[in-house]
Parts: C-alpha cells; sequence; structure tokens
C-alpha cells in the first residue's frame, strides 16, 4: 500500500480501474468468461487490423513519396544534362535523342540559356 501512497492520483486511480476490471472478470460465471474472452479476443484481432492497415498505409505513402522523388530528381537531371549539351552547341535533335526529353522542351531551353 505504501507504494500506492506514492503514485501520483492519476496512476492510483488507473491501477483501481484495472484492479476493478479483473474482479469483474473473477466473477463471471464460465459462459459470461467465455464470452468476455471471445470479445477481447475480436476486439484485440480488430486493433491488430487497424494497426497493420495503418503500417501498411505509410509504408506504401513512403515508397510512393521516394519513387516520385527519384522522378523529380532524374527529371531535373536530364534537364541539366540537356542544358550541358545545348551549351556545347549540340542540335536539339540529338539532345532530345540523349536525353529522353521532347524537342519541344529542348528548344525551351535555348530561351533559359
Amino acid at each position: 500500500m505504501e507504494i500506492i501512497d506514492r503514485m501520483p492520483w492519476a496512476a492510483q486511480y488507473a491501477a483501481f480501474q484495472k484492479l476493478a476490471e479483473i474482479c469483474e472478470v473473477a466473477a463471471l460465471t464460465p459462459k459470461e468468461r467465455e464470452r468476455y474472452e471471445e470479445s477481447m479476443k475480436v476486439y484485440r484481432d480488430n486493433i491488430a487490423i487497424a494497426q497493420r492497415a495503418e503500417a501498411d498505409g505509410e509504408a506504401r505513402g513512403l515508397a510512393k513519396g521516394r519513387a516520385e522523388g527519384r522522378a523529380e530528381g532524374g527529371r531535373e537531371m536530364q534537364v541539366e544534362i540537356a542544358l550541358q549539351m545545348k551549351k556545347s552547341g549540340m542540335p536539339s535533335s540529338q539532345i532530345a535523342q540523349f536525353t529522353g526529353l521532347d524537342i519541344s522542351e529542348v528548344e525551351k531551353l535555348s530561351e533559359k540559356y
């Protein structure tokens, strides 16, 4: 009891709530206890499913973000290479062929250059 007295009130309350729950379950008839255990199993399964779905969603979101980042970075690299090629005097058709950019995009680089 000395340990309980040293605990903050909120912790004491939580401990007594848990004890009351344990006592209630202990007082159940075998049939009631069986129904209680089954309902708790369903509850825990639902919690696990929700947590798994959340984790899967986060993982998919991270993978999608990474893929988008790589695509954006690759695109920036294509443009940078095309710009350097344009500066060196290479024809737009060859730049488009080597970088995978459209000729119209390569021509727009002329405006930036």
